[in-house]
């Protein structure tokens, strides 16, 4: 919070972490990486702003959540819904992505 605070001149009192899922464990060891994004959950997500960005780009981009949950919105061809997924299958798909994008 104090780099926050010092960053945008705002009193570091205002700001308080607030977790919204559980600390990952470890992530697998080994695991290849490969070249897609990650983005999970759907929860204060703003996934227009991200997908008008990735789209076009020769990335694609997987999301944890399920497809039905978009049904209103404009995806692009290069998003890969993989609804959900146990634990093990989540974090070592974490683990093999090029990046991971939280797009709040």
């Amino acid at each position: 919070a104090g780099r926050y605070a010092e960053r945008f001149r705002v009193d570091a009192g205002k700001f308080q972490w607030i977790p919204y899922c559980e600390d990952p464990p470890m992530l697998p060891s080994g695991v290849p990486s490969e070249n897609y994004l990650f983005t999970s959950g759907v929860h204060q997500r703003d996934y227009a702003t991200l997908f008008a960005a990735i789209e076009g780009l020769n990335v694609e981009l997987r999301v944890v959540a399920p497809a039905s949950g978009f049904a209103q919105m404009r995806v692009p061809s290069n998003v890969r819904f993989l609804g959900y997924l146990n634990r093990p299958q989540y974090w070592r798909t974490l683990a093999a992505a090029r990046m991971v994008v939280m797009s709040i």
